[in-house]
């Protein structure tokens, strides 16, 4: 039987850095790998795509209410195709791991194993409490296993207590400290399979709980509302030390922003998460200046305005 693993956990949290770090690892021809993601640029693709990797790529909306259609005639296809022994995928940060669970034990066409959810949790998010809304908490309570990532970033003498006081909140679930999403393989592998009756029940207590929240016609984690996406691309060369003055600036309703970023003399990846604002080298395949800023009601004229004043004159 197909043994799956969902990753979840909120923007920025660190869910590709350890889908990056597993894969690495190692994993055979016999598992295939899902992205979902919220924007429609499809860059968390780009990062983890390697050589003989079978990936889809489900972008441009959330796998628990707009693409669950996609994701479940995806799911088949993939498994009608690749038969693979593991499905890995990693959902989006506004993705309520609950429902995609409950769509996975409810397909009709494939024999899979109850879905196994680990949950990374960004450690400077949880000390400050930053974020920490119902569909966090939905994300944290779904979880099988829970990955306190960025712990580098939280001061030493704080760390053990925000680790127990996040097992203290879970006392079910395993709590295991991260860098960058490095963790031992044989713990994410591991994780104990939840029983087929803790699925299902798991499932009616939500929908009792939130009166079907995922259906089209209902408000609670309407995600296609509650989020929006701005995408600024341009062919031009950015001002470095503008932007790094107009990324300081940004609302705090941006709970994101990545991508590709042409400078005069180089090109990088600009990572955003709150205030904490990173630079690497790019994946390959990536054209030009490419930025995706996700949050609640976003003023996209401001963001569009405000970035293409930062294009050098040609």
């Amino acid at each position: 039987m197909t043994s799956v693993y969902l990753l979840s956990g909120f923007l920025g949290a660190g869910k590709t850095s350890l889908m990056q770090h597993i894969l690495s690892t190692g994993v055979g021809p016999d598992t295939v790998v899902f992205v979902n993601e919220f924007g429609r640029l499809g860059l968390d693709g780009k990062l983890i795509q390697r050589e003989g990797l079978s990936m889809y790529e489900l972008n441009n909306g959330c796998i628990c209410c707009s693409l669950k259609d996609e994701l479940e005639l995806t799911l088949e296809r993939a498994i009608r195709e690749r038969r693979p022994r593991k499905i890995l995928i990693e959902a989006s940060g506004v993705a309520d791991p609950g429902s995609i669970v409950r769509l996975i034990a409810s397909l009709p066409k494939v024999q899979l194993a109850p879905t196994r959810t680990i949950t990374v949790v960004d450690g400077r998010a949880w000390m400050h409490q930053r974020s920490i809304g119902k569909l966090y908490l939905s994300q944290l309570e779904q979880a099988d296993l829970i990955i306190f990532n960025k712990t580098d970033l939280v001061p030493a003498r704080k760390l053990e207590g925000l680790i127990a006081s996040l097992q203290e909140k879970y006392p079910d679930t395993r709590v295991v400290p991260a860098v960058r999403g490095v963790i031992d393989p044989a713990v994410f592998w591991g994780v104990p399979e939840p029983g087929r009756a803790a699925v299902e029940n798991a499932g009616q207590e939500e929908e009792h709980e939130h009166d079907h929240e995922h259906g089209h016609d209902h408000e609670h984690h309407h995600h296609d509302h509650e989020f929006s996406e701005v995408v600024f691309r341009t062919d031009g060369v950015m001002d470095r030390k503008g932007l790094d003055a107009f990324l300081s600036r940004l609302p705090e309703n941006v709970d994101r922003a990545k991508g590709q970023v042409v400078f005069p003399s180089e090109t990088l990846y600009l990572d955003v998460v709150g205030d904490e604002i990173s630079w690497r080298r790019p994946p390959e395949g990536l054209i030009g200046t490419c930025l995706v800023f996700i949050g609640r009601k976003l003023d996209e004229k401001s963001l569009q305005d405000g970035l293409r004043a930062l294009v050098l004159p040609a």
